[in-house]
Formats: C-alpha cells, structure tokens, sequence
C-alpha cells in the first residue's frame, strides 16, 4: 500500500520562462516540483520517529584506544599523500611533509582532556585551512571536494582533546563521531570530569533556525545553526564563552524541547534548509548529506551519526534492496512512512517523503549528477539542498542512467518507533 502525499495543483508545474540561464541545467524535479513543503498535505498519524541523543556526549565516553588514533591518522597521511593544492596544481611533497610534521601525531593522546567546541569550527584532517583536492581535471573532484575537510563541529560541541600541533595552534581532538581532526586551538577548551558531569545533567534543547547570529550581554558569540544542541535550565542555556561555561537566557531560536514530530515541524526544519548550498565535510559552514540529514533530525531529538555509511548501519531496522529490480525497489520504498525512512547508496543517503502521482520522493543535500558526455561532461551540478524524485536528473541530455539512484540505492534505513 502506498504512502501518499497531496501537492496543490497549481503548484505542481513551475514556471521556467523566469529562469535564469546559467553554465549548468537546473535539474528538471527541482523546476517542476515544489520546494516549499507548506505545499505537501503529510497525514500526521503516520509520522513516526525513535529519538536518541545520547551520541552528543559519545566524545566524553570513547575508549582511548590509541590504535584506533594510529589507523585513522595513517589512512588519511595515505589518502593525502598525493593531492592538488589551492592553485589546483600539484601539491609539492615539501608542503605535504610540512603539514605532517606539525601534525605531530607522535603525540597522540598526550593532552587527553575532555573539551567543547567554542566555535564553529572545521575539522581537518592536518593543521591547514589550506584544501587538499583530488586531480580537479577528473569528473567529481576539486572543489568542493577538500579531503582534508573531516566535518564541521558547532559550538558547544564534546570532544576529546588528543594533543596540540607543534606550533600550538591547533588542537587534534575526536568528536562525537569518532572522527579526528585538528580544530583551531581558539576554538576548543578543555573541561574538567567534574564539568563535563554537571554538562550532561541538563536537558538538551534544538536549534530551530538556522544561521541567525546568537547575541549575549549586546556582543555576537556565534552563528546558530539547525543541528546546534544546548544544555538548557530555568530558560536559560549553557554555552562556552571566552573560554568559560556561561549560562545565557535562551534565545527564541532555541527551542524549550525537542521538537514533535509532526508536519508542521517538519515544514519549519526543511523548509530553511532547501535551497541551502551543498559542501562537502560541512565545508563552509554549508551540509552534504549526512549533515543535512544529521542537522533535521537532531531537532526532533534523534542524534544521528556524521557519515553516510554510519547512518546506514545505525538502525536496526535495515531492508537490504540490493537484489531487487528497480520495479521491486519502488513498491518495497513506496510503503515506507514518510520521513521515518533514510534511502542509502554507498557515499549518499536521502529521506524518503512519500508518493506523489505514483513516484517516490526524496529530500537531500547533493553535490551533482553524473553525466555520460557532451556539455559540463562528468558531472551536472546541483549543490544543494532539493526535494526530487529517485531519478533526477533524466532531464540532462547526457544523463548516466546506469548510475541512476533508483539503479543503485542499496538499503532504506528505517527510523521509526
């Protein structure tokens, strides 16, 4: 039986005689499907969800197995050995081998302290804001692609401080992912057991908007984002501050409580995150997948994990489709409830939102579409956040149907109760 959803007719259709041509073709599901989800009628009885968030605090809990320190860091020194710098030239060994020495990894868990985010930080995977691309002549890499981008941590974020570079200035810590990376050593400060224990004796409460500036006592602290979580007592919520815990009044951009899970709130979260520009790692400040789909959920207080193969196996609820057509694929996706079901191929992940006029939709973060040949050969570019069908992109002359998503979707990750 299908789950279906209601768009208003006259919404269906967008006009495109106002679009502007551009280098790159508007993917057609994104011209001739609403992106406003005021616009979708989502039956709320069916709207289930299993909340979770204990994974904030993971950072806090992790076993300092150094090995497990030691393998992460040498996947990445091998990952980056040989990569294009910002000039998308070539980088020189010399520059590489600068970069690793003052990684220090030599010291690994030498710090060993409990810490928070103080802003909102990159996560990289050497002390560099400088990118570390792949050949930017091959389809799908350069920019965004920095592979030194690990993940992009807000304020008030656990981690575990493992060392500092050796000239100080930046500080490698695991996060509530697991993932390692150096932060700027500014943008973290250690806290003792002690504080980390009154830390997680407060409720958690959501973001519910998304880069609006958090203001204390008349002077900007940070940019909030949706995804953000705040310890919160007594209207107030707890945030580092010129290196100090400081309690604030809560803004109205927070939330008193995780929110219910209903369309009206769905309709809130997503609706400032469609349209949102795509960056791989959280490149930016901006989400790729898994962040955009971390940050949803995080407001109805469900903590997700940060890569897209994590989320994959974070249920235990999985439907394996990988030896199905795509006609069974469709029936088995078109019976799950909408938004309480992830859709995961390897490297991608969407929520499922239900059926219109017979044809599953899809809500995701997405970088491009691949192409077979002729013009933007390799890749046409969509870079953000859009509601689509499971073939987007067919529009495109040269569209790659053997890399289609309904061709390669691999499982649906079922999130509801």
């Amino acid at each position: 039986m299908y789950t279906k959803i209601a768009l208003c007719s006259a919404l269906i259709i967008a006009s495109c005689s106002h679009h502007k041509t551009t280098s790159f073709d508007e993917v057609k599901d994104s011209l001739t499907l609403s992106q406003n989800l005021d616009d979708y009628n989502f039956d709320n009885s069916v709207l289930s969800l299993n909340t979770d968030l204990s994974g904030f605090y993971s950072a806090w809990q992790i076993n300092n197995d150094i090995s497990y320190y030691v393998d992460y860091y040498q996947k990445v020194l091998n990952n980056l050995s040989s990569s294009y710098s910002l000039n998308l030239l070539p980088r020189s060994n010399d520059e590489f081998e600068k970069d690793k020495y003052n990684a220090d990894f030599s010291s690994l868990l030498l710090v060993n302290k409990k810490g928070l985010i103080t802003r909102n930080s990159n996560l990289r995977a050497l002390p560099t804001d400088k990118p570390y691309f792949a050949d930017p002549a091959q389809a799908g890499e350069g920019y965004p692609f920095d592979y030194a981008q690990e993940s992009y941590l807000y304020i008030g974020t656990p981690v575990r401080i493992s060392h500092y570079s050796k000239d100080k200035a930046w500080a490698y810590v695991i996060s509530n992912d697991k993932a390692l990376g150096f932060v700027r050593s500014d943008h973290v400060m250690k806290i003792s057991d002690l504080q980390a224990e009154e830390f997680q004796s407060y409720k958690l409460v959501p973001a519910i908007k998304d880069d609006v500036p958090l203001i204390n006592n008349g002077s900007f602290v940070e940019y909030i984002k949706l995804g953000m979580l705040f310890p919160s007592k007594d209207g107030n919520i707890l945030i580092p501050v010129n290196n100090k815990l400081t309690w604030i009044a809560k803004p109205k951009d927070v939330a008193s409580h995780v929110l219910k899970f209903n369309s009206d709130n769905i309709s809130l979260i997503a609706n400032q995150m469609i349209g949102k520009e795509y960056g791989w790692g959280g490149l930016l400040g901006a989400r790729d997948c898994s962040q955009f789909l971390k940050d949803f959920y995080t407001s109805f207080g469900l903590y997700l994990p940060r890569n897209s193969k994590d989320i994959a196996n974070y249920s235990k609820n999985v439907i394996d489709l990988k030896e199905m057509s795509n006609i069974q694929k469709l029936e088995v996706i078109s019976e799950q409830q909408p938004f309480s079901a992830l859709l995961y191929k390897p490297g991608h992940i969407t929520i499922y939102m239900g059926v219109m006029q017979q044809k599953p939709l899809v809500m995701q973060s997405l970088w491009g579409v691949r192409t077979e040949s002729g013009k933007n050969r390799g890749r046409n570019i969509t870079g953000k956040v859009f509601i689509s069908t499971l073939e987007y992109g067919e529009n495109h002359p040269y569209y790659h149907k053997n890399t289609s998503f309904i061709n390669s979707v691999a499982s649906i990750i079922v999130l509801k109760k």
